[in-house]
């Protein structure tokens, strides 16, 4: 992946593909399918989603004609995939339950 321009990932079967949060740490813009709402790819600013075959060609052409827009996607993809980084996932897993043992604590029993 280090190697590569863009990352594509034409697959509609995909549950939550780690895939794409792999690609966005390596700085890669990616073009994906839309239907399974993958979080990793911010559309327009990471990368394409794509709702048709026609549509994710389309979308990968444009990255490949454009440096520029390579570069800019793969900056802010790396930018993005920080907010999947363990030390952030638990903290917000743990002011999530800290909210509701608070919520808990004030309702009557």
């Amino acid at each position: 992946m280090r190697q590569a321009s863009v990352f594509l990932l034409p697959s509609i079967v995909e549950g939550h593909p780690q895939v794409l949060l792999q690609a966005a740490a390596c700085a890669l813009p990616s073009v994906a399918m839309s239907c399974y709402r993958p979080e990793y790819v911010v559309d327009g600013k990471t990368g394409f989603l794509a709702k048709t075959d026609a549509e994710i060609a389309e979308k990968l052409d444009v990255l490949l004609r454009n440096q520029e827009l390579r570069v800019e996607m793969g900056f802010a993809a790396a930018e993005h995939s920080k907010s999947f980084e363990w030390d952030q996932i638990t903290r917000a897993w743990s002011e999530i339950f800290e909210a509701v043992v608070a919520a808990r604590g004030s309702r009557p029993r």
